[in-house]
């Protein structure tokens, strides 16, 4: 193995900041010039030159969304055509700066939430309208027809709904234990 080779400098080579095209040992590197016969009887390559070859890796993308806000209405359930129950509910999130002649403002987002599986029996039974909470997730578009008319909107898809501070009767907010 290359990383096993004591005190051989590894060289690299990186594409796009953090993404590795090769990894080589300098001792590997040197002993693969001197070798004239890199190849067998086949023609394929050696070892030696297959570590020398760039690392083909899949292209990777990242979906993920983080919120933080207050549910607007208690989580509605619905029930898909399997039978699974799944849960939708729309939080407020809040977004505040400041101008540069002092004053603040605050911008607020509705966000569509779906949450499925056990999370969704888990804000199903424990979070209510009021409740400031956690969204882990990642987001999906999609367009419908109402009408005549298309309306294209967004989806938050949760992975993890964690409560942070939960309403009580007087709509004030309490923090949990």
């Amino acid at each position: 193995m290359i990383s096993s080779l004591a005190g051989a400098k590894s060289l690299s080579r990186t594409v796009m900041g953090s993404r590795r095209l090769f990894s080589v040992s300098s001792t590997n590197l040197q002993s693969s010039f001197n070798d004239k016969d890199s190849t067998t009887d086949h023609g394929s390559a050696s070892s030696q030159d297959r570590d020398l070859q760039p690392q083909r890796r899949s292209a990777f993308g990242l979906n993920r969304v983080e919120l933080i806000g207050h549910l607007a209405r208690d989580p509605r359930i619905n029930t898909d055509k399997n039978g699974s129950e799944w849960c939708s509910f729309v939080l407020y999130t809040n977004t505040t700066f400041k101008r540069k002649d002092g004053t603040t403002n605050t911008q607020t987002q509705v966000h569509d939430v779906t949450v499925h599986g056990y999370q969704a029996e888990h804000v199903k039974n424990n979070i209510r309208k009021g409740a400031r909470v956690f969204v882990l997730g990642s987001i999906s578009y999609f367009e419908k027809e109402l009408g005549e008319t298309k309306v294209k909107g967004a989806r938050i898809n949760a992975e993890r709904v964690l409560p942070i501070a939960k309403s009580t009767g007087s709509q004030q907010l309490t923090d949990f234990d």
